[in-house]
């Protein structure tokens, strides 16, 4: 799961930014998309289902896994600390996205148990903020750059 945002605007940003090196641009963003992602990971623990707080306790900013093809992207992800069905709260994937009752053999004819979507809904609710921040970020470091005030 993942949400994906193109940031676009002030044209002369957009230039200084392109202008920059991939290592510096990337020194940028990420501090930025993580300090974005720490607002959604707020709300996501406020939404989380709670029976033991272990799935809580789990959500973590993480970086991403790069591919080759997505080699000079930045990501982020809100997920729990060991991955998705991984650890001691293997089951977050379960309660973010549903699941099947009843036997494999069964196919389709077993029930399926939405999920509570509480990551979905954490974008859902804080993402204007988060994206708003991160491009706040995103302005200053460009302009610390272009300054020469940034390292």
């Amino acid at each position: 799961m993942g949400v994906r945002f193109t940031i676009t605007g002030h044209k002369q940003l957009d230039r200084k930014f392109a202008a920059l090196p991939p290592k510096l641009q990337k020194k940028i963003l990420r501090p930025a998309l993580r300090a974005a992602a720490k607002i959604v990971l707020d709300q996501a623990k406020a939404n989380a289902p709670v029976q033991s707080g272990r799935l809580k306790k789990s959500l973590k900013v993480k970086a991403a896994k790069r591919s080759r093809k997505t080699k000079h992207e930045v990501a982020i992800n809100v997920i729990t600390a060991t991955g998705w069905f991984t650890g001691e709260a293997f089951y977050a994937p379960f309660q973010e996205f549903g699941w099947m009752v009843g036997p494999r053999r069964l196919g389709n004819r077993r029930k399926k148990q939405p999920g509570s979507r509480f990551i979905r809904r954490a974008y859902e609710d804080k993402g204007p903020q988060a994206i708003a921040r991160a491009l706040q970020l995103i302005r200053s470091g460009i302009e610390g750059v272009a300054s020469g005030s940034a390292s």
